[in-house]
């Protein structure tokens, strides 16, 4: 009998205006909208499948036809939002039989086994493996009924970031301003090299902070505006530089612009903080050690800030904000298919067929392959410090 939720769907907006629910299945990506009754009462039926029962609960507080569950149970069973007991198993076998995963039946079997074992270490991972070259998702981790997720909910953390933000950013740039002198006498290049590999550890681990605090100021920002799902993951972006992700899926569907741009800031607006951070720990430290570690990550969070907020870079925090303001979400993509047309064109000088927007496209496509390149650089620059 169909009487479960979908496992797979997951609620991922709550639209208070409209009175509407969004949830998306993480396997299909498919989604589904629902009134928030429809979705209560599809919730209890999963609990209690007795349409007539159902009725009866709901009758008292909701005026309805009498067979207002039967059609609803009907759309929520088409829609693959209740399913069967046997619903898992034919998903088992639609994974390993069908598209790229029939060609690899063992891989799927062993990603299957490394996702259970981690969800028996107490884990809540799911093994993503998707993507393309430029933006591949590894793994991601559902932070749902965890201590952060519970916490960054609350109304008061929230104000109390956005407060104790405010005043760190104040005090930080007072504090710098007034700073007398910025000379150093510190010998950075003997410093780091008598630091050895105790400055790679330290530089990583630095790192990775840093990042799970940019990625925290997207997490807290989408809780702020009413996101509802938590999740983080770790992806590979342009096939070698990891970086964490918060998954923020129900975006798109916000209605205020300014929240979905501030959503997408809030890492940089993070970043900058920390920046701060670093900056007067480094002019202010006594010892060298400590300079030299404050200014190395000082300088990698200018060049995090400027890829994130860069909007040439895609996938980047500044490139997602532009798409939004110009309401074109694969605008990286577009110059693809004006480029033949474009080269052919030029190529008979026949410059009056080439619109300034075909022109615009192609300068950002080029423009956007040189900074690419230019990042892979920049990202080994800092490993030159340590042979100076």
């Amino acid at each position: 009998m169909v009487a479960a939720l979908n496992p797979d769907y997951e609620l991922i907006y709550i639209d208070k205006e409209a009175d509407k629910v969004f949830l998306k299945n993480q396997f299909f990506k498919n989604m589904v909208s629902l009134s928030t009754v429809e979705y209560e009462i599809i919730r209890f039926y999963s609990e209690n499948p007795d349409p007539q029962k159902v009725f009866q609960h709901f009758s008292e507080q909701y005026e309805m036809p009498p067979d207002f569950i039967y059609l609803l149970v009907q759309k929520a069973e088409a829609s693959g939002l209740l399913v069967s007991d046997g619903y898992l198993q034919r998903k088992e076998k639609v994974l390993t039989t069908s598209g790229k995963r029939a060609d690899n039946t063992w891989f799927y079997l062993i990603v299957a086994k490394v996702q259970s074992l981690l969800q028996a270490l107490g884990l809540n991972a799911r093994l993503e493996l998707r993507g393309s070259f430029k933006y591949y998702r590894l793994v991601s981790f559902d932070l749902d009924n965890t201590w952060l997720a519970k916490m960054c909910s609350f109304s008061f953390v929230q104000t109390a970031f956005f407060v104790l933000y405010f005043v760190s950013l104040v005090s930080l740039l007072y504090s710098l301003v007034n700073i007398e002198s910025y000379q150093l006498s510190w010998n950075f290049a003997r410093i780091g090299h008598s630091q050895g590999s105790l400055a790679i550890l330290v530089l990583f681990a630095g790192v990775v902070a840093v990042t799970l605090l940019h990625e925290l100021g997207h997490f807290i920002l989408y809780k702020t505006f009413g996101g509802v799902t938590s999740e983080m993951g770790i992806a590979l972006m342009t096939g070698i530089i990891p970086t964490l992700y918060v998954t923020t899926s129900s975006l798109p569907l916000w209605k205020h612009r300014w929240q979905r741009i501030l959503v997408m800031a809030g890492g940089i607006i993070v970043d900058v903080l920390v920046l701060l951070v670093f900056a007067y720990i480094g002019y202010t430290s006594n010892s060298g050690a400590v300079s030299f570690y404050a200014f190395i990550l000082s300088f990698m969070q200018v060049y995090r800030i400027y890829f994130n907020s860069n909007p040439l870079i895609p996938r980047t925090d500044g490139y997602f904000i532009m798409c939004d303001i110009l309401s074109n979400p694969t605008f990286h993509s577009t110059p693809y298919p004006h480029t033949p047309d474009l080269l052919k064109n030029l190529k008979t000088f026949n410059i009056k067929s080439v619109t300034i927007k075909e022109l615009g496209h192609a300068f950002y496509f080029v423009l956007s392959m040189l900074l690419m390149i230019l990042n892979y650089l920049m990202f080994l620059l800092p490993l030159t410090l340590f042979f100076i």
